[in-house]
């Protein structure tokens, strides 16, 4: 089955469990491991980056169908379902390195940055019928895939500290009730400051 047909199939069976589909969270996301480890090392070397050179076209195609196809099928499957009960509530998962570019992850950076500007197209496409759509962009947050990045981070967060899953959750359920009613088409950034000026 294609991947398309699997979403399709799984909203499916959600609404035929429950009737309807009130909440999505596109939470799955990937990172680069070769390229986080690239990273790594000419930082250690104190050498120029070099990654965006020599990116493969799988590389750049993996990161794509994860962080931005996999929104895109799951939003479309689930509009389908909201349009029609007129009500719900969108929320997708990008990240800081959508908002201000990360060095050295240029396809990642891309995807989270493509899922941001699809989450406001689709927000102002679909306002007047009840349903809201809304990213979080996280910062450093204390993840199996933060834990591949290259150390020293936390030094650079004005608070002075890795987040927390819960604290992306904490924003996540506040999107997906009704104290967000009038909120549509926004960006949390979650990141202990790494935007201040």
């Amino acid at each position: 089955m294609s991947p398309t047909g699997e979403v399709n199939s799984a909203v499916g069976n959600i609404v035929n469990d429950y009737g309807r589909l009130d909440i999505l969270a596109n939470v799955a996301g990937t990172d680069d491991r070769e390229s986080k480890r690239a990273i790594g090392e000419h930082l250690a070397a104190g050498t120029p980056l070099d990654i965006t050179s020599k990116l493969t076209d799988d590389q750049w195609r993996r990161m794509m169908s994860v962080n931005i196809d996999g929104v895109f099928y799951l939003m479309r499957a689930a509009l389908q379902v909201m349009l029609v009960q007129e009500s719900g509530s969108i929320i997708n998962v990008a990240s800081l390195a959508g908002v201000i570019g990360q060095a050295g992850l240029p396809h990642y950076s891309a995807s989270k940055a493509a899922v941001l500007a699809l989450t406001r197209s689709v927000a102002k496409e679909v306002a007047d019928r009840g349903v809201r759509v809304n990213a979080i962009a996280p910062g450093a947050i204390q993840t199996p895939m933060f834990g591949r990045s290259p150390a020293g981070l936390a030094s650079t967060i004005p608070m002075k500290r890795i987040g927390g899953p819960e604290e992306i959750a904490s924003v996540a359920t506040f999107l997906a009730s009704s104290e967000s009613s009038y909120v549509t088409g926004e960006t949390i950034n979650v990141n202990g400051g790494m935007l201040t000026v």
